[in-house]
């Protein structure tokens, strides 16, 4: 048995199932909409909400969270040795319609092919975010497959028990694919390779032998039989055979977001009351971000909080200001505004209902 607690953490398009060692915390949480269809995340704040009310109620635990195959993009490949694999895998990743999408890893199945495995990265970097947050501790985030080939029975915590091989799932952990970089593994748990051993030259000789003669009985057979349908089939007209151009896959362009602490925002006090953006500002240090400049707006009248981000900030930042923000104005709502480039990636008009809880 496990020395630390562990639990698992099953994700489907349906929901999030616990399966732990204690009773009291196995339990599945359903999403209210369909969250998550065909390996696209629809809405990423409720997404992100949804993930934060799971993970905030676990208890001290090394988490693993299992990503279900019906989330992972696939590519087979016939030749591993190829010197185009790196251009196929590139043609492979233009594929798939998400811009935040990398090859997780590479199976080699056989010695002479192999599988490509993909996955969209919004689906299980909220896990990692979330987790950070809350001081959760996530040890992998693996499909499922890695551990269910494996299985006997139906997936229970004690199964997942029985076969966790932690070498297994770190070899197959998604967040060790950092900046795109794919992993190439061996995936010699599943399949191994057994290879004939030739004793001698005259077993050798022996098998060229016995191919070259079947090559040319074959050979033969196709002669006389194309000579008999020439001499009985009636003149034809030739038929034109259509050409089906394939369409032409536009990649899509990558986006690169700036680390929340590089992120630049200015802060202007809509309100009647005097200090409350050099109030936001100190309250907003805490998540790490020094670039802040504050001032009064140019009008009284805002009643909540308007939030202006840019396309420099990426969505789970953007979901962590919106969250800070409800935490510094709870009876307030958040207007959230997203825009193109702009001098600041972040602009905050607090209103004039506002009252600063610190």
């Amino acid at each position: 048995m496990f020395k630390r607690e562990k639990i698992f953490l099953h994700l489907t398009s349906a929901g999030v199932r616990l399966l732990s060692c204690k009773h009291e915390h196995n339990t599945i949480y359903e999403f209210a909409d369909q969250e998550i269809i065909e390996h696209e995340v629809l809405n990423m704040v409720k997404y992100h909400s949804f993930l934060s009310a799971v993970i905030s109620k676990l208890p001290e635990a090394e988490l693993v969270i299992l990503i279900d195959d019906e989330f992972l993009y696939k590519k087979n490949i016939n030749n591993v040795s190829d010197a185009n694999l790196h251009k196929i895998k590139k043609d492979f990743l233009t594929m798939v319609p998400f811009e935040d999408v990398k090859i997780a890893y590479t199976l080699v199945l056989t010695e002479n092919t192999a599988e490509i495995v993909a996955v969209n990265s919004d689906i299980y970097k909220p896990f990692l975010s979330i987790a950070a947050r809350e001081n959760k501790k996530i040890l992998f985030v693996v499909p499922l497959s890695v551990i269910r080939s494996n299985l006997e029975h139906e997936l229970t915590y004690r199964s997942l028990a029985k076969n966790y091989s932690h070498d297994l799932l770190k070899k197959y952990n998604f967040h060790s694919a950092e900046s795109g970089m794919d992993l190439f593994f061996n995936f010699d748990h599943k399949i191994e390779m057994s290879k004939p051993e030739v004793n001698s030259s005259i077993n050798i000789r022996l098998a060229f032998g016995i191919i070259i003669l079947l090559l040319l009985a074959s050979i033969l057979f196709i002669l006389i039989k194309n000579q008999k349908v020439q001499s009985k089939a009636p003149l034809s007209i030739p038929v034109s055979t259509p050409v089906i151009i394939p369409p032409t896959l536009t990649p899509y362009p990558t986006i690169v977001y700036k680390q929340l602490e590089d992120l630049k925002m200015q802060i202007f006090n809509g309100s009647s009351t005097s200090g409350q953006a050099l109030k936001l500002k100190n309250f907003l240090r805490e998540t790490g971000t020094r670039e802040i400049e504050t001032g009064n707006y140019e009008t009284k009248d805002v009643s909540d909080i308007l939030l202006t981000v840019s396309d420099t900030v990426s969505p789970d930042d953007s979901v962590i200001l919106v969250n800070e923000l409800g935490k510094a104005f709870p009876d307030l709502s958040i207007n959230k505004i997203s825009t193109g480039s702009a001098e600041f990636d972040v602009t905050i008009v607090i209103g004039n209902s506002s009252q600063l809880i610190k």
